[in-house]
């Protein structure tokens, strides 16, 4: 049996906590603590914190200023190293770049995940 998974309610844009009126944390569970994790994990500069594992992170911060060629070869493989772990996330599928603009661009992609699947839109230098 696969445990409930759980996170710390966090603001994704700018990593700050998210606490009750009491000024305790909040937990989050399922679909959205996955989602939180997911993000953390693509935003973390891949075996950057001594804190995590060395394949805690992702590598999409070395598509910056690439062309969209290489983003399109690179991003999914670099993704599903980052997330892909075969018990909350058996794979991401139908990936593409949604927009570009000279060395941004947002991709979308979905995750397939035992709490069903998401569609996510993410910017490659969103935060690199």
């Amino acid at each position: 049996e696969i445990p409930l998974l759980k996170d710390i309610k966090q603001d994704i844009e700018t990593g700050k906590f998210i606490l009750d009126n009491k000024g305790d944390f909040i937990i989050v569970e399922g679909m959205e603590a996955l989602l939180q994790i997911v993000v953390k994990k693509l935003n973390d500069e891949r075996g950057k914190w001594i804190i995590y594992s060395k394949e805690h992170g992702s590598r999409l911060y070395a598509l910056n200023g690439k062309s969209s060629e290489t983003v399109k070869m690179y991003a999914k493989q670099f993704i599903d190293q980052a997330i892909v772990d075969k018990v909350y996330i058996s794979e991401t599928k139908d990936l593409q770049i949604i927009k570009e603009k000279a060395t941004y661009y947002t991709i979308e992609f979905t995750i397939v995940s035992i709490y069903g699947n998401k569609t996510i839109e993410y910017d490659i230098d969103s935060l690199f």
